[in-house]
């Protein structure tokens, strides 16, 4: 859980000098590239036809832009570094505007007890302390939920469905079943949620005791990993970067995939987009009830209580239900598919 009282010391984003400064002749973004967060919330937004040219700086560089700098608005995607800040801060008069696209709590991260040691400070630096300089510039705030815009506090954050492109929730199988005529397949891909890991540990210990013949394979994260192996059943998967885990899980469909929230500071502002990830493995999504997942779903999709025997009854019903998993599985879909038709604008902006 999230220190409560040390989040209140921490930078929050904030609106410097909102609105459009002059108008957009072309957009800079600068990124951790390969970032998902640009990849489900911005590329398609500022890559449809009519846009300004666009172009992508990565911070993992000091690479600066190369474009003139009349009239160009910057965004920022989660992080800054000390090269772009002084960029801005050189040429801001020229500039169109300042944007920052998030979608974490990143105080909730830095603060939370169960953050790895390394990602605090990694945060810190890219993310929490470059606000110092940031936020007197910014003029636009887009975030990845309406929870996270209330969490943050400031008034001007705009919210923004996920905005993905028809390459990242297509599989590269046609097929909605790993092994249409073999075992059901399960799957639970999470690096940074060691509470959920907790969870489902017992949980599938129990499934695989029930369905044997379930085939079960998880992220391998340092603190929980041994601890799966002592479940017989249940495969190593190695944390995967993006984009080869997008890769891979285009690659390698699933029946079920797990997606578990437990009620915390940082869980409770996430955005939804491993709705994209079930998508892409033609999977069927399970998810907490109560959960971002819930406030943005249909009634079709399957939402259960962060409760150990419930979410074992459910799993067993599902493993022997393929009829359910199909009606989930379109479901979760279709909201996807929704994303992708309707979620071009960039309030403020375009």
């Amino acid at each position: 859980m999230a220190d409560s009282h040390l989040v209140r010391l921490v930078p929050r984003p904030r609106l410097g000098k909102p609105g459009l400064w002059r108008p957009v002749r072309r957009v800079v973004v600068f990124a951790r590239l390969p970032s998902p967060t640009l990849d489900y919330f911005l590329i398609r937004r500022l890559t449809v036809p009519g846009r300004p040219p666009l172009e992508i700086v990565d911070l993992a560089t000091d690479e600066l832009p190369s474009c003139e700098l009349e009239g160009t608005f910057v965004v920022f995607c989660r992080y800054a570094n000390p090269a772009s800040l002084r960029w801005v801060g050189l040429n801001r008069d020229r500039l169109a505007g300042v944007g920052l696209m998030i979608d974490d709590d990143l105080a909730a991260w830095v603060t939370a007890r169960r953050t790895p040691l390394g990602y605090r400070l990694f945060l810190l630096q890219n993310g929490v302390l470059p606000l110092l300089r940031l936020n007197s510039w910014l003029s636009h705030l887009w975030v990845g939920t309406s929870a996270l815009a209330a969490a943050i506090g400031e008034a001007g954050a705009v919210p923004l469905l996920p905005a993905p492109r028809r390459e990242d929730f297509t599989p590269a199988h046609p097929s909605h079943s790993s092994h249409p005529d073999g075992p059901v397949r399960i799957v639970f891909f999470a690096e940074y949620h060691d509470r959920e890991h907790d969870f489902l540990l017992p949980v599938i210990a129990r499934v695989l005791q029930e369905r044997p013949q379930v085939q079960i394979e998880v992220t391998g994260t340092p603190a929980h990993a041994s601890r799966w192996r002592s479940i017989a059943g249940v495969e190593i998967s190695p944390f995967r970067p993006w984009p080869e885990f997008r890769a891979y899980t285009a690659s390698h469909p699933a029946d079920l995939v797990l997606a578990p929230l437990l009620a915390d500071a940082i869980n409770a502002t996430r955005s939804a987009t491993k709705r994209i990830d079930v998508a892409r493995m033609n999977a069927a999504g399970v998810y907490s009830s109560g959960s971002v997942f819930e406030a943005t779903g249909t009634e079709d999709e399957l939402f259960i209580p962060n409760d150990e025997a419930a979410w074992v009854a459910h799993l067993i019903r599902l493993i022997d239900d393929p009829v359910a998993r199909e009606k989930a599985r379109q479901a979760t879909r279709q909201v996807v598919e929704d994303w992708h038709a309707r979620e071009t604008g960039l309030p403020g902006l375009f």
